[in-house]
């Protein structure tokens, strides 16, 4: 009994090692001659099972380490890479205009020339930008001027475009209205220009400010008195 058992880890051994040196074509040509071999040493009966074992135990053995050995290039499943998450886009939010009539204006000219919303919103951010800081610079006769005309002159301009549009024709509608889109993009533009001179011109003044601070307590001595 020792000896059958003995006789089955020797050739469980020389099995694997065969294996290990053999292709898949070879595996079972092996297990073949195993058979053979083990009839003829001892008996038919003992023989196939010695070769059984044998050939069983290669076959375990060769299907872990196939399990472990990395998959070819081409055999490998392409794991889809997900897309980084799109960032949010931070629009930046201009405070609207609190008159009715120049909101008006720009609803009504934006809904008509449907295919400049784009250019329209532009300009309309410009100009309410422009505004609430003419607001406060009621000093600056420029910008007063420019926040009058803005007020006044765009729903003018845009009223009386909107009213040709009735016994226009097609080609004529959208002539008026890509001048009326194109005039106040000549304000936004003039808007967005005055207002980096009011905005630089407080800049300035708050510098000003902070350098005769700076100097004052640098100069003078700090007390809680």
């Amino acid at each position: 009994m020792f000896f059958v058992v003995f006789a089955a880890i020797a050739m469980l051994t020389f099995a694997i090692v065969m294996a290990a040196m053999l292709r898949m074509v070879g595996i079972a040509v092996l297990v073949t001659t195993l058979v053979v071999l083990a009839s003829m040493l001892f008996g038919a009966g003992t023989g196939t099972t010695l070769a059984f074992i044998a050939g069983l135990g290669m076959l375990v053995w060769m299907m872990t380490r196939r399990r472990q050995r990395p998959l070819p290039p081409w055999q490998r499943r392409a794991v889809p890479v997900s897309a980084p998450a799109p960032r949010r886009q931070v629009a930046e939010t201009a405070p609207r205009t609190t008159d009715p009539t120049l909101a008006d204006a720009w609803d009504a000219l934006a809904g008509h020339a449907d295919w400049a919303r784009s250019r329209v919103a532009v300009a309309r951010v410009s100009c309410d930008r422009f505004l609430q800081l003419a607001d406060r610079a009621p000093l600056d006769g420029d910008a007063t001027e420019l926040a009058i005309l803005i007020r006044k002159r765009i729903p003018e301009h845009v009223d009386e475009a909107l009213s040709k549009l009735e016994l226009a024709t097609s080609a004529e509608a959208r002539a008026l209205l890509d001048d009326a889109v194109a005039t106040v993009e000549k304000v936004g533009a003039r808007a967005e220009r005055m207002r980096d001179a009011l905005m630089t011109a407080e800049t300035a003044a708050l510098g000003v400010q902070r350098t005769h601070l700076s100097r004052r307590i640098d100069n003078e001595p700090f007390t809680l008195n």
